[in-house]
């Protein structure tokens, strides 16, 4: 029925067929190293240029469940930015789109500290420090007053009754 010559053709498709399927598992394997870089690249600077989720989605034209699953720290969960949304994150992150895939270009550990912790918790955590940030400087703003003598009496009265009742909480 079938002659050597499709034998030769049947042998040739499976030699392809073979050869397709490494280069499938290679790429498979690969993809997934350049997504453990990239959502730790995207989320570390995101945090450092203090740009939330809402602002990046709004920028490149996508929904903030969009960058979520970009920056997922879940691999069954992440997406993978388009080409085109990867410039669009290079513009609004101020880096080369070749940051983005660059295996030289490795997180320092702090980056990757804060780029493991999740939104919610860095959230919390960043409105924390911005109070207590915001409490220092009434403090100092309150003793640079009282250096140039600008309480009055009054004044003093009114800041030891807060501070009385800050004490009894």
């Amino acid at each position: 029925m079938f002659s050597r010559a499709d034998d030769q053709q049947e042998s040739g498709f499976f030699v392809i067929k073979a050869i397709l399927y490494i280069n499938l598992v290679y790429f498979k394997n690969n993809i997934s190293r350049f997504m453990v870089e990239i959502w730790q690249k995207l989320r570390s600077r995101r945090r450092e240029l203090d740009i939330t989720q809402e602002e990046v989605a709004e920028y490149c034209g996508v929904t903030k469940g969009a960058v979520a699953l970009w920056e997922s720290k879940d691999p069954k969960k992440r997406n993978v930015p388009r080409k085109n949304k990867l410039t669009k994150l290079a513009q609004v992150l101020d880096v080369p789109v070749e940051w983005f895939i660059d295996e030289n270009a490795e997180l320092s550990t702090l980056r990757a500290t804060i780029a493991d912790v999740e939104e919610d918790e860095y959230q919390a955590s960043k409105m924390e420090a911005e109070s207590e940030e915001r409490s220092m400087q009434v403090i100092l703003e309150l003793n640079n007053l009282s250096l140039m003598g600008k309480l009055t009496k009054e004044d003093i009265q009114i800041l030891e009754a807060l501070v009385s009742i800050a004490k009894k909480r």
